[in-house]
């Protein structure tokens, strides 16, 4: 069953009942979502000297499947034209860029091969017909629900906040067992990692207002984002969530009654916000940000060329305290591998929102979301080799195939 959304809020959705797809599409579609199952369930992975340094995942292999079907299907062809052009000069720089800087200097050939898998991947993705966006996203959020409640399941009845599926072998990590916070991580690395993931899945389902049970999915979704015990991903939930009331149609006899909630509840919230941080963070720091981030900048004046798979392994002192890295995606894509890896790793990584500011209208919701991701990615750790594919992939569904379907529905 097809199923796409009307363009605005509060829309209904409209099936499609065409029941014939092809087996060619029904067999892509299907190892698509087994990927998505491995990547919310058992995404094993295998690493050298710490996690950060990630060789083999396991959900990528899905990926290789589906790349040498398309490729088979293709009449060995791979298919590279209209909305994939960017992601083909981005992979063909990585290549370049990646290639120098391996030889050179850091030897990192297994990310290269993972962000490689990672494009051509999008490549693909952007070649599916606009009829099949619906079904995509309908499976992807509810393969991902599934997956939050058996997380929230782990955390409340086994009191379980992380497991690690990593070199042939599963371990687990009790609630309060290693920090000083109670956590949860689930099988994302860090708690900012799975913060990041769940708040792309809450923007994909906010943006489509015709998902059955969408209030309880987003509560869940919510939810789960504050037992992340991650104050950056509640912040960016927040600002979701305002966003979306403050620019949600209401009858004009609702409006100002709705604007004067939304201003004391954040005014509210604010307040109470400062009074917790100033307890327990550095506020005028950032909660140490600026200085860690200092640091790292002074590294990179050291480091320029990376430290390679060293990285993670060597502590950097910020203010009087040791760090193994700067709380900071782009900073430590920088230090990582090279300076011009970690540019082209961020523009690559924005493409989705940059193509979309581009080309549709309404520009509101896309720069907010991409603001809230933005703020998880610059004040902590929480993208990851190992789940980046399942990042990239969010963002095309965000700022891509929803868009799409909003711009047909409006037309």
């Amino acid at each position: 069953m097809d199923e796409a959304f009307q363009a605005d809020y509060g829309g209904k959705l409209v099936v499609d009942k065409t029941k014939s797809r092809g087996i060619t599409g029904k067999i892509k579609t299907s190892i698509l979502y087994f990927y998505l199952f491995l990547a919310m369930f058992l995404p094993f992975y295998s690493y050298t000297t710490n996690i950060n340094n990630v060789t083999f995942i396991l959900p990528n292999v899905a990926i290789c499947l589906l790349i040498v079907f398309d490729v088979i299907s293709n009449h060995g062809k791979l298919r590279t034209g209209g909305k994939a052009k960017p992601y083909v000069g981005a992979l063909v720089a990585l290549l370049l860029v990646s290639f120098y800087c391996n030889i050179r200097y850091n030897g990192s050939y297994w990310v290269t091969l993972n962000r490689c898998i990672t494009f051509i991947f999008i490549i693909i993705l952007l070649q599916t017909e606009r009829k099949n966006y619906g079904r995509i996203i309908v499976a992807t959020i509810n393969i991902m629900c599934l997956a939050v409640i058996f997380s929230l399941v782990l955390r409340f009845v086994y009191n379980i906040d992380c497991l690690y599926l990593q070199n042939n072998h599963i371990s687990l990590r009790t609630v309060g067992g290693s920090f000083y916070d109670n956590r949860l991580t689930y099988v994302f690395i860090h708690k900012s990692g799975y913060g990041l993931v769940l708040l792309m899945l809450f923007l994909l389902i906010l943006l489509n207002p015709g998902i059955k049970y969408q209030k309880i999915k987003l509560g869940i979704v919510a939810i789960t984002i504050v037992v992340t015990n991650s104050a950056t991903s509640i912040a960016a939930l927040f600002i979701c969530v305002i966003e979306y009331f403050a620019t949600r149609k209401e009858p004009s006899r609702n409006r100002m009654i709705v604007k004067l909630i939304l201003e004391i509840s954040c005014i509210i919230i604010a307040y109470l916000a400062y009074n917790y941080l100033i307890d327990v963070r550095d506020v005028s720091s950032g909660g140490g940000r600026f200085y860690i981030w200092s640091a790292g900048i002074d590294t990179l004046k050291q480091y320029p060329q990376g430290i390679g798979d060293e990285f993670y392994t060597r502590q950097f002192v910020a203010n009087g305290r040791l760090y193994n890295n700067f709380h900071n995606v782009f900073i430590n894509e920088m230090v990582h591998y090279s300076i011009i890896e970690g540019v082209l790793f961020t523009v690559v990584s924005c493409l989705p929102f940059i193509r979309s500011i581009r080309k549709y209208k309404n520009k509101s919701n896309l720069i907010w979301g991409f603001i809230s991701i933005l703020l998880i990615l610059s004040m902590d750790n929480a993208l990851h080799d190992s789940f980046y594919t399942l990042f990239m992939f969010l963002a095309c569904l965000i700022f891509g195939f929803t868009q799409e379907l909003k711009m047909q529905e409006a037309a």
